[in-house]
């Protein structure tokens, strides 16, 4: 079998009435004849140019391919009529509306779980402190506490879904406000479809799910650690003045005790020191600083609703 020329007419109509819009595509269809004349009209009804039941039309995806006529105008020459139209606009018990001209269906659930402690503890006297032993050591491990987010799935209809694209989506936040959330709240988590015939019209049914937290996606993590940026000293922990561990950092060293003659004796500190956010010291009297990063991409989300 070969189709060896398809011409479509484009002197055709749109009518928008108050139920649904209507159009159709005229195409002129040729065969080289070796074919038999009664498998013929097969041949082109399933050619893969012509469109099929409940393809949307090019121009628009809510309008679809209702009925097809494949009709012989001259041996080996066929006329092909494919009439769209949209589903009920208004819709009715017997008629109900497009699921495509549809909203999405949302619904929202709790999202519980167990994570290490990352978040800024406020004490009785309104000082940030970190989560320490009576030494102020940090835990190892660290301590975990129960987190509760707000989940959200929307379920929408599609005339199209393009899993490639649906990849970037996964583990991103909101770059912009999104269902009344703020910028950097909404994680999508994932993205699910399936395809659906409803009465010949073929359409993805898409599963978004995004968990809402509160204040936001940032990793965040006490400053502390065995180095500083630049050196110093009259503290409980000593820097000596050579570089060591991390180029440009010195390493912190601690008072052991006084050797004879009073050279100080000291020693690599054990347990990382307390930072000031800027690469130095935390001094004594000073809140605890906590750093804040950045670990997942943004996206905007404002074709999902």
């Amino acid at each position: 079998m070969t189709v060896i020329d398809v011409i479509q007419d484009w002197d055709f109509e749109l009518v928008r009435s108050k139920e649904n819009l209507t159009t159709r595509a005229v195409f002129t269809v040729a065969l080289d004849g070796t074919d038999s004349a009664d498998s013929e009209p097969f041949i082109v009804n399933a050619y893969g140019s012509i469109p099929s039941i409940g393809q949307a039309h090019p121009g628009n995806e809510w309008v679809f391919v209702i009925d097809k006529r494949v009709r012989r105008t001259a041996p080996h020459f066929f006329e092909v009529i494919a009439n769209y139209s949209s589903l009920e606009l208004s819709g009715n018990e017997n008629n109900p509306i497009s699921p495509l001209v549809q909203g999405s269906l949302k619904n929202y659930f709790p999202v519980n779980s167990s994570e290490h402690i990352d978040r800024q503890v406020i004490n009785t006297e309104g000082k940030t402190i970190a989560i320490t032993n009576s030494s102020g050591e940090s835990f190892d491990p660290p301590a975990t506490k129960d987190v509760a987010d707000l989940g959200m799935r929307i379920i929408k209809a599609q005339a199209v879904f393009d899993k490639t694209d649906a990849l970037e989506f996964y583990n991103t936040i909101n770059s912009a406000e999104f269902e009344g959330f703020a910028k950097g709240l909404v994680k999508c988590v994932g993205i699910s479809a399936e395809k659906v015939n409803n009465g010949g019209v073929e359409y993805w049914s898409v599963t978004y799910e995004f968990h809402v937290r509160k204040d936001g996606w940032k990793l965040r993590r006490l400053d502390e650690g065995y180095s500083v940026k630049k050196a110093a000293s009259g503290s409980t922990h000593n820097v000596l003045n050579s570089e060591a561990g991390v180029p440009g950092t010195y390493r912190i060293f601690a008072l052991k005790g006084t050797e004879e003659g009073g050279v100080p004796e000291i020693e690599p500190i054990s347990e990382p020191a307390r930072l000031d956010g800027q690469g130095n010291l935390l001094a004594s009297t000073a809140e605890d600083v906590f750093l804040e990063f950045n670990v997942y991409d943004e996206k905007s989300f404002s074709g999902i609703s």
